[in-house]
């Protein structure tokens, strides 16, 4: 016989000791032009979603949706909500999520994917809101490192890092048929040289100075390959130059490491599976 939990009756929250806000004050996702438009849902503290779901405390905000630490009145766990903007283009995440719950859950990377535990329609007048169940994340990388007065990952804390990355690479990649293709990357990269800030050229430009020049039957598959030059390539900017803190054994195996990422042809770069499999 199946034993089901009582629902919990929502916390109610003390408001005298809150700080209000001078009305003036422009904050977080106010900036953005789709807050004025009144694209975003007004979420309260305390405020109970779908029957089950209650607002403890702001996570953060984006341009796409605020994030919002709730506590789950059903199984009296922890939960992140995503409320998303008036937007039908934000379905398309919403596939995704579906998608990936749906891949074969004895895969070794399927736990580090994080998908949807729950998804609903959030009514409101001038347009409905979507609304994302999913588990509390815990810190990132950038977090990690930056509590580390060193600045710098351990070999074993990097190591087991980079396993549950690429696990989760490997499910996106060979299970579901995905691939990642948003990347962020350090202003500090492709600053051309005349001053006027990031450039394409520039950035390529580094790029053939760490890899080398590209091979020629890839440049004849490029439809711009015309507008630039080799010309200009920064002098000492190797892969084996730009790692300072290695040497001996440990750097080699690192550039080999490496190197078996940074390719040209996009078929000669090691799969997840390979990557994994490298000492």
């Amino acid at each position: 016989m199946a034993i089901r939990r009582a629902l919990s009756p929502p916390i109610r929250f003390p408001n005298h000791s809150l700080r209000r806000n001078c009305v003036s004050e422009i904050l977080e996702e106010e900036r953005f032009e789709n807050f004025r438009k009144g694209c975003y849902y007004p979420v309260e503290t305390g405020q109970v979603f779908y029957s089950k779901y209650q607002v403890v405390g702001k996570l953060g905000f984006g341009v796409t949706c605020t994030a919002w630490l709730v506590l789950d009145l059903k199984s009296h766990t922890y939960a992140t909500l995503k409320v998303y903007i008036r937007n039908e283009a934000n379905q398309e995440e919403f596939q995704i999520y579906k998608h990936l719950s749906q891949g074969n859950p004895s895969h070794p990377g399927y736990a580090h994917v994080r998908t949807a535990l729950d998804a609903f329609t959030i009514p409101h007048p001038g347009g409905c809101h979507h609304g994302l169940v999913q588990k509390p994340m815990w810190e990132s990388f950038r977090d990690l490192l930056l509590r580390n007065l060193t600045h710098r990952f351990t070999e074993d804390l990097l190591k087991a890092g980079l396993m549950q990355v690429f696990l989760a690479l490997d499910y996106l990649h060979t299970e579901c048929k995905f691939v990642h293709t948003v990347t962020t990357f350090s202003r500090k990269y492709g600053n051309d040289p005349d001053g006027k800030g990031y450039s394409t050229r520039a950035h390529l430009a580094e790029v053939i100075g760490m890899l080398g020049a590209p091979p020629l039957d890839l440049l004849k598959r490029g439809k711009r390959c015309h507008e630039f030059s080799l010309k200009k390539i920064p002098q000492n900017s190797s892969l084996a130059q730009s790692e300072e803190f290695l040497d001996g054994q440990n750097k080699e195996m690192y550039l080999q490491f490496m190197r078996g990422m940074l390719q040209w042809r996009p078929e000669d770069r090691k799969t997840a599976r390979e990557l994994l499999d490298d000492p």
